[in-house]
This record gives structure tokens, sequence and C-alpha cells, in this order.
């Protein structure tokens, strides 16, 4: 289930913008989220980057209306970063070394337009995904309250699948990545995965200069991934379906797969079964708030442990919502790293740690996580009309 990228609104103060026709996914989240109990007028923006707000600043009526009201906004994607003065180094959004966390040049457009907007009607509520937003850049914005209540992982989490507890699944791979629209992280521990035992998903030809494009590149491996890199080019790597390959010339752009992403099905579910633990390649790596997806929630619902490549606190942040992450069985201290090389590195051990162990050893492991597999899929069932706000 899926949006198109615009903005929604519920609970207006105006017959004109209230009879404006509903999305058929925005209505579903309104009837199966918490967003059903919200009385006050809010709205919902599914996309990225600029927010066009002048239907509503073009109704002075309405405006002045909204001035009264406490007037709540969720953002569904995770907030676009940006330097003062310079562009976009991934598209639509930045990625930077750490040392820059604290620049006072550091904002997110998304913010841009709705601290302005917040300033017209005396003030908004931004409900986000950035665990750590309001501390990182909240002093820049003064007529945003912060909230980090993220609406896309309850939707997302509306796709749990009931499933028999008492069949555990024979382990017959060691890892599981799976990796849709290309991006430099994932290319990197795509490379590192290409000569392991597993189940992959990567649709794309390409080299590995990376450090042309960012610039948090330090000590990696360089000529190992360089080495499985000709691997990704010359072998086809799928799950449930497949696409033609792409050559990817400049990193910065957005490269797709065609045809439909993975969805719910027994070929999918096929592709966990068979492999021990997920490593979960999020959409940003190299920012300095956490964030997760459904990628989490699949990895979840297959009732797989998880690495997650993604900004540090990741976990940390995982962990708020009740779900249980895997230091009992390995070093999860990679997720408090916040330089981003060293970060990587530590994930590249942790798999290389994993890969030393056999599938005996892997299949004893996997049994005595299924207790706390189960708790994180009861975690997730839950989760849609969870509207608890993440301190």
């Amino acid at each position: 289930m899926s949006f198109e990228q615009k903005l929604f609104w519920n609970n207006m103060p105006s017959k004109i913008v209230r009879r404006t026709k509903k999305n058929n996914n925005f209505s579903n989240l309104l009837r199966h989220s918490f967003l059903k109990h919200i009385h006050e007028s809010f709205f919902l923006y599914t996309g990225t980057n600029n927010i066009d707000f002048s239907f509503i600043n073009q109704d002075p009526k309405l405006m002045h209306k909204l001035k009264k009201r406490k007037v709540k906004f969720f953002l569904y994607e995770p907030v676009s970063y940006y330097f003062d003065n310079e562009s976009f180094n991934l598209g639509y959004y930045s990625e930077f070394h750490s040392d820059y966390n604290n620049s006072i040049n550091l904002r997110a457009e998304e913010l841009d337009c709705i601290n302005e907007f917040g300033r017209k009607i005396n003030g908004i509520v931004v409900n986000h995904c950035d665990y750590g937003l309001e501390k990182l850049v909240g002093e820049k914005y003064p007529h945003i309250t912060f909230r980090c209540r993220d609406i896309f992982i309850r939707q997302a989490a509306m796709s749990y699948m009931p499933l028999d507890p008492k069949i555990v699944p024979k382990v017959t791979k060691k890892f599981w990545c799976g990796n849709g629209r290309y991006t430099i992280h994932r290319h990197m521990v795509m490379c590192f995965l290409a000569d392991k035992p597993g189940n992959y998903s990567w649709y794309f030809n390409s080299d590995t200069d990376w450090e042309s494009t960012v610039d948090w590149i330090e000590s990696l491996p360089k000529d190992y991934l360089k080495k499985n890199n000709k691997i990704l080019n010359q072998e086809k790597f799928e799950l449930d379906f497949s696409s033609r390959k792409m050559e990817v010339e400049e990193k910065h752009c957005l490269y797709l797969p065609d045809g439909a992403f993975s969805q719910p099905n027994i070929t999918y579910k096929k592709t966990f079964d068979e492999c021990f633990v997920c490593i979960v390649n999020e959409t940003r790596f190299a920012q300095p708030t956490a964030n997760f997806s459904e990628k989490i929630i699949d990895a979840i619902n297959y009732k797989k442990p998880f690495i997650v490549v993604a900004p540090p606190k990741t976990l940390e942040y995982i962990r708020k919502f009740g779900i249980k992450t895997f230091s009992d069985y390995w070093d999860e201290l990679y997720d408090e790293i916040e330089n981003h090389n060293d970060r990587m590195l530590a994930i590249f051990a942790l798999i290389d740690k994993i890969n030393s162990k056999s599938l005996a050893e892997l299949n004893e492991l996997n049994r005595d996580m299924q207790i706390m597999l189960e708790h994180n899929r009861n975690v997730i069932k839950k989760l849609p009309r969870n509207n608890s706000v993440i301190k």
C-alpha cells in the first residue's frame, strides 16, 4: 500500500476543503490507525522536499480559523537535509560526514515550509519519523513543536500476517538482503555480501567510485569490495521478481528497477525462510537522525533477526517501540557509532562473524530466538493503533 506524493488533510474547518476527495490509501489509514481518534485539524505529507500550502494561504477565512486551533502535521518520509547555499548530493536529500551534524547551516526543506506556515497560524505540531530531530535542528524552527511519532511505520505494520508459531523453517543460507532503489551504502553492502551464501536482490551495473559523490568514506576494504563488485555486475541477484539490469552512471541520481516492488506472497516468504538473518539496507545511512521502514517490518513479519544498515541509534529507536533486538546473540555496538565509515566497518565485521558460523549453529540460534521473534510480531500487530510519542 503506497501513497502518491502529495498533501492530505482531515478535520479542516472549511466546507470547500473538507469536500476534497480523499485518496483510498489515506482513507484506509484513517480507519485503521490512531489517526481516526484525532479530532483536531491535521495534515499528512507523503512526499519529500517543498510543500505547497498555497491553496490554504489564499483562503483568509480558513487561515483565521486555523490560528485558533491546535493544528497537527504528519511527515510520512524522513526530512530532506541540506546545507545553506548547497544543493542535495543524493537526488532529493543529502548525506554527509558526521563531523557536520551540528553545522549551523544544516536545515531540512520540509521543515522550512512547515515553519513558515506555522508562523502564519501561531505554531504547528509536527509528528515526524527522524529520531533525534528536535535536538538536532529544533532551535532553527521556532514555530514548530516536534513530536517523534512515525505514521509511516504504523501503516507498514498493517501488513502483519498470521504465521504458525510451531513451524520453524530450516535455515539453508546465511543472509537475506533485498534492495530496490540504488544507493551508495546499499552498493557497498552488496559488494560485501556478493560472495557469501544468501538470497539477495540487486539490479544494477556500477563501478565502486564512491568517494567522488560522498565525503564520509575513509577506510573501507576497497580492494575486496571492488573484487566482489565484479560478481554483482556479472551475476543475477533476484528475490520474487525479475528486472533488467540498469547502468548506474551518476550515483547521486535516482535509479529504480523496472516492475513492482516485493509484496507479501509465498515466493517472497520463502526467500526469508531459507535465510538466518536479514541485512536491512534502509534508504538513508550517512545522516544524523535514525529512521526505519517497512524493511524492518518485513523481517519481523517473517520472524527473522536483523542487522540494520542505517543512521546511528536506529536500533535504539526500534527498541523504543518495544521491539527486541539481538544483543544477546551478537555485538550491536555498531548502532552507537556516529562515524559512518566506522559504523559500516563494524557492520562488515558482524557479517563476517555470522558467516564464520556453520548452518547447524545458525539453526540452533534460530530455534533459540523464536520466543523473541514472536514477541516482535505481536508488537507490530498492535502498532497501527499505538499513538505513543517516542522520547
